[in-house]
């Protein structure tokens, strides 16, 4: 079993349900708040200026939907994010 009330994340973790049209994403941050991206590059650099300011490296976990994971899966590849595809 797992005890919550001692556990140290080693990264940000970051999950995105992968859309058409919008992805959804979820980092684990104080707030954890969901952030909306598009499937489209100007929202992929935002997303990217997002995850780097944050302290400490980023893993990323995204369910790959058709081809629709390509872009963005290719973008955070590129920028050094640790990125895995969950089924």
């Amino acid at each position: 079993m797992i005890d919550q009330n001692h556990f140290t994340a080693t990264a940000n973790l970051a999950a995105i349900d992968i859309a058409k049209d919008w992805n959804v994403a979820l980092v684990q941050d104080i707030a954890g708040r969901p952030i909306q991206v598009a499937n489209r590059g100007a929202d992929h650099h935002c997303f990217v200026q997002f995850l780097r300011s944050l302290n400490g490296p980023v893993r990323i976990g995204l369910e790959p939907t058709g081809d629709y994971h390509r872009p963005i899966a290719h973008r955070l590849l590129k920028e050094g994010f640790q990125v895995v595809s969950i089924s």
